[in-house]
Order: structure tokens, then sequence, then C-alpha cells
């Protein structure tokens, strides 16, 4: 499988385990040692503590891919970059941005690093005043 799809693939992935709340699935995307930093500045180190992002109501809203992921190539590792928005049936609605680098561990492609930065959260993010 090439590097773009292979990114592609984890990230989707990843989201889907996120939006069926499949914590051991969603921890499964990460390396032992990855750090996840949230849209709210909070530093996650290790699946276990990343997983827990599942019970904070405030980062449990399902989300999915806004626009093409960008996926880079570095020769030993790669990133992935995109947006994402709520599902049209979250309230409150939220966007942001992902970027990830990526590492490949016996010959599967895990996030090590990934953080969430959010756009817009709440009437804004539906294209509302």
């Amino acid at each position: 499988m090439d590097a773009r799809s292979a990114v592609t693939e984890l990230i989707h992935g990843l989201l889907d385990a996120w939006n069926r709340k499949d914590r051991s699935a969603f921890c499964g995307h990460f390396t032992s040692g990855a750090i996840y930093l949230t849209g709210e500045g909070e530093l996650r180190q290790g699946p276990i503590s990343i997983g827990g992002l599942m019970d904070e109501p405030q980062s449990t809203s399902r989300v999915q891919v806004d626009g093409p992921i960008e996926v880079r190539d570095h020769g030993g590792l790669l990133t992935g970059i995109f947006h994402w928005r709520s599902l049209p049936d979250v309230q409150p609605a939220g966007r942001g941005v992902v970027t990830c680098v990526i590492v490949n561990q016996s010959g599967r492609w895990l996030i090590d690093t990934l953080q969430s930065t959010d756009v817009i959260r709440g009437k804004d993010a539906e294209g509302k005043a």
C-alpha cells in the first residue's frame, strides 16, 4: 500500500473508531508513546491516556474529514493533515484541523503525535452568525 493510501486508511479508521466510541480500536491507532495535544491545549501521552478523551464531554462529538487529507512522506515518517467538522446532527457543532506524525512499527502505520486545533465551535461552526 502506498503512503497516501496508508495514511488515508489510518485517519478514516481513527475517526470511525472515535464515532463508534470504540476505545480499544481508537487507541490501537497510536504508538505506545504517542502524544496527543487536544484542541483545548491538554497534553495526553500514551494510548490509555489518549483513550480517556472519550470520557470528556467536550471531546465526544462525532466528526468527519472535511476535504482532502494532505499526506507528506518524509522518508521514514509520514505526516497527515486534515480538516474535520462535526457530523450534521451534532450540537454544538465544531470544526478544526488535525496534524499527525505517523511512523511505521513492525509493518503497521501508527500515529506517534497528533495535534488537534479547534478552529471554531458552536453556532459559528454551522455557518450561522
